[in-house]
């Protein structure tokens, strides 16, 4: 563990105060540094540039140009929320994901989880463009009533399949319900982080495992399309 630690530490040191020479002229490398280490907490979540601007302060401005500046080192990644035609849904708020996820050690459990299945679904899904030449998305969906879905896969800026991340097995969420029938019925999966439970499917929503749903193979394009009875 020890050593773990030493690396990321030089890692993260090499990438902000020598790798970012090379993509940006950025004089307050200090700020820039205990923003990033801010963004930590908001992993899994939904990011407010004026109040991570405030933390650090810094202009939101500024905030949104060291966020994009840390997604080109790779560091994270956002995903936008989904709106196509439904109303009362948030539109402009991202949230974000980091692709090591061993940066989030000291975060809760529930953010360390799903942040695992998004980057997971980020590598699948580019895998599927670039060899298939797929339009896939990444996004998620949250409406003024605090209901939300943590991801939805589009094909083609169409929605094909909604998913929901839990630590444990549980019944389906109410939310995943609530917009699986919004959207028209669509592939509904709810995962969660027991290896040991087998997959069933309940009220049209199909639960399983992250392992369990990662095991088949990459050449498999539609991996989200579980041939879920309708119930």
């Amino acid at each position: 563990p020890e050593e773990v630690a030493r690396w990321r530490n030089q890692h993260w040191t090499l990438l902000l105060r020598e790798d970012l020479r090379d993509l940006e002229s950025i004089r307050n490398i200090q700020s820039l540094e205990l923003m990033a280490e801010l963004l930590k907490s908001h992993a899994a979540g939904m990011l407010s540039f004026a109040n991570l601007a405030e933390d650090v302060e810094i202009s939101p401005k500024t905030a949104k140009t060291w966020v994009s500046v840390l997604e080109k080192l790779y560091l994270i990644t956002r995903i936008q929320p989904y709106t196509g035609s439904l109303k009362r849904v948030l539109s402009k708020t991202p949230k974000i994901y980091f692709f090591d996820t061993g940066d989030l050690i000291e975060q809760p459990i529930g953010a360390r989880v799903e942040n695992l299945v998004a980057i997971n679904l980020i590598k699948r899904l580019n895998f599927i463009e670039d060899a298939f030449g797929d339009r896939l998305g990444l996004h998620y969906l949250r409406d003024k009533e605090g209901r939300e879905v943590d991801f939805v896969i589009t094909l083609n800026r169409k929605p094909v399949a909604l998913i929901e991340v839990k630590t444990s097995y549980q019944s389906p969420d109410s939310s995943l319900i609530y917009f699986r029938k919004k959207l028209g019925s669509l592939t509904a999966v709810q995962l969660h982080a027991e290896h040991d439970r087998r997959g069933i499917t309940k009220q049209g929503v199909r639960i399983l495992s992250i392992h369990e749903f990662f095991s088949g193979p990459l050449e498999n394009r539609r991996f989200w399309d579980l041939r879920i009875p309708a119930n």
